[in-house]
Formats: C-alpha cells, sequence, structure tokens
C-alpha cells in the first residue's frame, strides 16, 4: 500500500506539473493572439496580466480537467483565424481547423468556437476580403482530424454512448427540466472578485457595437462573449465553462482599455494605479482563500 501511496503521489505531482506547464502555454498563446489582434507588446503584456488575475480562469487551470488543454487549443486555433483574415493563407486556415479539433478531442463544448467563426467570415467573405474556398480548407482539417475518432467510435460500437453521454445529457434532453440559468454561488463569487475586469468588459463590447465591430477588439470580445450568452441560454453557466472564453475577454478588454487610456491621455502614475486595481484586487482575494 506504501508503494501504491507512493505511485500515485507522484503521478498527482506530474500531473499537477503538466497542467502548470498547459496553464503557461494558455498565458503565452494569449500573448500571441492579442499580437495577431494589432495589440503593442504592452499591451499583449497586459492581457496576459487580465488572464492571470481572472479567478475564474485560474481556479479552474489548477485542477486537472480537460478544459485546460481544450483552452490551449482553442486559442491558438483563435490565433490562426484571426492571422488567416488577414494573409488569406490556407495554410492558416487549416492550422486553425486542426487546433480546433484537438480542442474538440478534448471537450465537445470546443465546436461552439467554429460556430462563433463563421459570423466574422461570412462577413469578410461577403465584403469579398476573404475567399469562400479558406471555410473548406479549416472545416476539412477540422474533420480530418476528428475521422479517426468517429471511425473508432462507430467501429467499438461507443456512437450511441458517446451521443448520449457527452451531448445528450449536457444539453440536458435526457435529464431534469432545466432552468433558465444555473448562477451557482462559485460562479456569482468570481464575476464579485472580477467586478472591475467585467465592467471593463460591458464598456468594450459597448464601444465595439458602436464602432460597428470594426474595432481590434471586436473579434476576441466576440469569440468570448458568445459563447458564454449560449451557456446562459442552455442553464449552464459554470466557472469552468467560462474558463476557455477567458483568453479572448482579457485580449478583448486590453485593447480597449489601452485604447482608451491613450485617447485620454492617462500615463504614468495614474494608469499605473488603474492597472493595480485591475489586476491585484482579484489576486488578493485569491490569495486569502489559499
Amino acid at each position: 500500500f506504501i508503494v501504491v501511496e507512493a505511485l500515485l503521489g507522484a503521478g498527482l505531482v506530474l500531473f499537477r506539473l503538466v497542467f502548470f506547464l498547459l496553464t503557461l502555454a494558455i498565458a503565452w498563446a494569449t500573448y500571441r493572439f492579442a499580437r495577431e489582434c494589432r495589440a503593442s507588446r504592452e499591451t499583449a503584456w497586459l492581457s496576459v496580466c487580465l488572464l492571470m488575475s481572472m479567478t475564474t480562469f485560474v481556479y479552474v487551470a489548477i485542477e486537472i480537467r480537460p478544459d485546460v488543454p481544450q483552452t490551449f487549443f482553442g486559442v491558438l486555433s483563435a490565433l490562426y483565424f484571426t492571422r488567416m483574415l488577414r494573409s488569406r493563407s490556407p495554410r492558416d486556415a487549416a492550422l486553425s481547423g486542426v487546433f480546433a479539433a484537438l480542442a474538440f478531442l478534448f471537450l465537445q463544448k470546443a465546436v461552439l468556437l467554429l460556430a462563433m467563426y463563421s459570423v466574422p467570415f461570412a462577413v469578410a467573405a461577403f465584403r469579398r476580403h476573404l475567399p469562400w474556398h479558406l471555410g473548406v480548407h479549416l472545416a476539412g482539417a477540422f474533420a480530418a482530424m476528428c475521422a479517426p475518432f468517429a471511425v473508432y467510435l462507430a467501429a467499438a460500437g461507443y456512437f450511441d454512448d458517446y451521443l448520449l453521454a457527452n451531448w445528450l445529457l449536457n444539453l440536458g434532453i435526457a435529464g431534469r427540466p432545466r432552468q433558465v440559468t444555473d448562477l451557482g454561488p462559485f460562479v456569482l463569487r468570481d464575476f464579485a472578485r472580477n467586478a472591475v475586469f467585467w465592467a471593463l468588459l460591458l464598456g468594450a463590447a459597448a464601444s465595439a457595437v458602436r464602432r460597428r465591430f470594426r474595432a481590434d477588439y471586436a473579434l476576441p470580445a466576440w469569440l468570448g462573449l458568445a459563447p458564454i450568452v449560449v451557456f446562459f441560454a442552455f442553464g449552464r453557466l459554470v466557472d469552468r465553462y467560462i474558463a476557455a472564453a477567458v483568453p479572448f475577454l482579457a485580449v478583448a478588454v486590453a485593447l480597449w482599455l489601452s485604447e482608451a487610456c491613450e485617447r485620454r491621455q492617462i500615463r504614468g502614475r495614474r494608469l499605473a494605479a488603474a492597472l493595480l486595481v485591475i489586476c491585484l484586487v482579484p489576486a488578493v482575494s485569491m490569495a486569502r482563500s489559499v
């Protein structure tokens, strides 16, 4: 029993290390995604600071959950999707589909990311900024990556079980009558701890709408807010579902905040004080709960 306990303890430590490295990888991917959204280096680093100060993200990231690798591959997919919008490269479209598929294979709710892509892609294609065949490259790469898994499920006779456990039960079709939403105490607590961030996000979203979604922060705001609205509508708004959207929201807030501070000429000590309030207040609340 002592040997088994030691092996289990070592395995747990190893898993913790892997997920810690994945959390750092998400921070790196968030930085790169911000740069693809035309953020300066300072603004990109601000998005990373905002991400790591969000209790909604950190509490999920320190757990051993498939949400963590799903978030990592989702941000990588969005990075190449954003690059594709400018480069018009089939390679970028295919890489976006590949990473979206990897996120999907960890957790099926990543399919929402593909659904969110359809809106900015269609807008760009109708305006003739993008050729339609790039969508085929993206969808084809996604399907090609998922095909072996689908073949395995069908060959092993597990497809019905997969459909029930991963889709029907999660949608609440096979279970109890659903509520309008499930705003549990943990979600409400995280909203309160990050109240400044969410208030800034509302400002960024309102500004994106006012500017007809032409601002640089419009795309990350869409990719982050739209899934949250969907989860809210289906009554599944829990912290681990929100965590995958936080990197996009952090980039949107950082871009909008940098633009607003530059426009109002908020610099130096006033800017430093504002950033301390935004980033350190949630960090203090996390430290108190450890």
